[in-house]
């Protein structure tokens, strides 16, 4: 009964999530030219959206900002999420520090510290202050889940002073090469909040 009920709420919420999608979509083939009633199906309305050349062009500019900050964003992820994983160093800490900093910062904190760092540098706003704009975020989606090395994870929190040695020694001192050590860190590249 319990397993039964689950479903019937499960299905609801996708219901209340995909209803309006669908109703947008069928709507979209309407020929009134407001949505209140329905007029009969045609596809006008996409053939005047393939002809405006403005607004394909903002689709393409924002999928490029899209793929390019998921882009920098996860390779950015992926090498301090290795570099934290597998070295101690001087200045560890705020290196890990300021993953959790992005991570707990609010959206629109960030966005106005950006604009007022590059208004007040001099920066052209376009494409480049978008871009470096746009990819804190991506970096904040794309940045490991659990960093190993941290209290929560192996309670590997201190820091030896100026060293580059290897953290991950239990299970692999027969490697002699870093590329061969298990890493259990993860990243996942998305681009969903952009879309």
């Amino acid at each position: 009964m319990i397993s039964f009920l689950k479903s019937i709420y499960v299905g609801l919420v996708y219901l209340f999530l995909y209803l309006p999608l669908a109703v947008m979509a069928a709507y979209s083939f309407n020929a009134s030219k407001y949505s209140l009633s329905w007029k009969g199906f045609t596809l006008k309305w996409y053939g005047k959206l393939l002809s405006n050349t403005t607004l394909l062009d903002a689709a393409v500019r924002s999928m490029t900002i899209a793929i390019a900050s998921a882009t920098v964003a996860c390779i950015i992820g992926t090498l301090v999420a290795f570099m934290l994983h597998q070295y101690r160093f001087k200045g560890r800490k705020a290196v890990f520090g300021g993953v959790f900093v992005m991570m707990m910062s609010p959206d629109i904190v960030i966005a106005i510290s950006l604009l007022v760092l590059f208004l007040g540098a001099g920066f052209t706003l376009g494409f480049w202050t978008l871009l470096m704009g746009i990819s804190p975020f991506a970096y904040r989606s794309s940045s490991p889940r659990s960093i190993p090395g941290s209290k929560a994870s192996t309670g590997l929190w201190s820091m030896r002073p100026a060293t580059l040695e290897p953290v991950s020694t239990k299970c692999s001192e027969k490697s002699s090469f870093p590329w061969q050590r298990p890493v259990s860190w993860q990243a996942g590249y998305s681009v969903s909040p952009f879309l």
